[in-house]
């Protein structure tokens, strides 16, 4: 992919909405990951990601908040309509809905990568294993 927003148009396809408060949310995540290498640990959403789209949007925090939030659970529901795009956005099916925050990180991940978030992870020679 390109670009975050070609990323998210793939996904949701047209839209009334504006995506442009979650594709900035996405780059921004991606930046503070691969170039100020900070974990995901380390990453307050609601300061580091939130008040940095409110600002570039001239828009309140809890507004832009709101937008991603709101945009990041189209996404997921547009994911959870096809098995084939969790497994190319995600590497996975998951057991559960993924947090607003959580889809950035995936996305983010796919935006670099260009591979899922779980398979960036999984060692090369396989050796995680479920243990049961």
């Amino acid at each position: 992919m390109k670009t975050a927003e070609s990323m998210l148009r793939f996904i949701l396809g047209p839209t009334r909405s504006s995506i442009l408060s979650l594709a900035l949310a996405v780059e921004r995540t991606a930046y503070l990951c691969f170039v100020e290498n900070r974990s995901m640990d380390d990453i307050v959403v609601t300061k580091d990601i939130y008040a940095f789209v409110a600002a570039q949007m001239e828009k309140t925090p809890g507004n832009a908040s709101r937008a991603i939030e709101r945009l990041a659970n189209l996404c997921w529901d547009a994911l959870c309509a096809d098995d084939e795009l969790i497994r190319r956005f995600i590497g996975k099916s998951l057991l559960y809905k993924p947090t607003p925050a959580e889809m950035l990180f995936y996305l983010a991940y796919v935006l670099r990568f260009d591979k899922p978030y779980y398979l960036v992870l999984a060692p090369e020679d396989g050796a995680w294993t479920l243990m049961i």
